[in-house]
């Protein structure tokens, strides 16, 4: 029988940063979008490679967005 680790869904309110910041940093590391969020990989210049490159931001902005209670989305850059 295979054994899912299910994370706890924690959304980020005010006073919770800390414990928020863990939980997000694992789930972000678990789908490889980890880095992408810290800037550190460069944007490709193959066009193929760039639609992946451009569909993980994409990934990773949805994480953190649904990760967010919306009380505090006027931080999040949407631009």
């Amino acid at each position: 029988m295979d054994q899912h680790i299910h994370p706890k869904h924690v959304v980020l309110i005010p006073f919770e940063y800390f414990e928020w910041k863990v939980e997000i940093t694992l789930a972000l590391r678990r789908k490889g979008l980890h880095w992408i969020t810290m800037g550190t990989e460069a944007e490709p210049t193959n066009v193929v490679e760039k639609l992946k490159y451009f569909n993980r931001m994409d990934g990773a902005f949805g994480m953190i967005c649904i990760s967010i209670s919306r009380d505090l989305m006027f931080h999040v850059d949407t631009a």
